[in-house]
């Protein structure tokens, strides 16, 4: 490294607001804890929004993880990149017992982002994972089958990356966008 080179030792890359629509099913956390993960430390923590204290933290089985997610269950999911395992997933993690999970193990679904790559839990309970070197974005049921993928073609052999893509429910637009130029 040179001179004016810094390691990146924590490579901070997701915060996520605990919303009051959710901290009922996070006792142990209030609303606005805020959910971050460090990548090169695969740690993730919550932590106080006005104080900025550290209310919890918990490290792996993910490995280089992106997107950490509260959800209304009460877990806490994340996108583990398993940069050095060919194969990424989504761990789900009690954050009251530490237990974990691979939330998609043992359905086939196959899926590898080295970098990068996000993940939705939605309203009908499929998962919407974004595999970002891939150029791939999917809609997979609990069991890992396929509802619909987009491929970010660049032409018949290969795709173009994927940064993030978020599931927006129908009546999320109130209006048609328009441009005027």
């Amino acid at each position: 490294m040179g001179e004016n080179d810094k390691a990146d030792l924590f490579h901070p890359n997701d915060i996520e607001e605990l919303l009051p629509t959710m901290a009922a099913a996070f006792p142990q956390f209030a609303s606005g804890d805020l959910l971050v993960s460090m990548r090169n430390i695969d740690m993730l923590a919550v932590i106080d929004r006005r104080t900025g204290g550290v209310k919890w933290v918990a490290y792996g089985p993910w490995n280089d993880q992106h997107d950490p997610d509260f959800n209304i269950d009460g877990t806490i999911t994340v996108f583990s990149n398993n940069m050095d395992r060919f194969r990424s997933n989504i761990i789900r993690l009690d954050p009251r017992t530490g237990r974990t999970e691979d939330a998609l193990l043992g359905t086939g679904l196959d899926f590898f982002s080295f970098i990068m790559g996000a993940h939705q839990l939605l309203p009908n309970g499929n998962w919407m994972i974004t595999s970002s070197m891939q150029g791939r974005v999917m809609e997979v049921t609990p069991e890992g089958q396929i509802v619909r993928e987009y491929n970010n073609l660049i032409d018949e052999t290969y795709n173009a990356l994927v940064p993030f893509a978020e599931f927006l429910l129908f009546d999320y637009l109130t209006a048609v966008p328009t441009c005027e130029k």
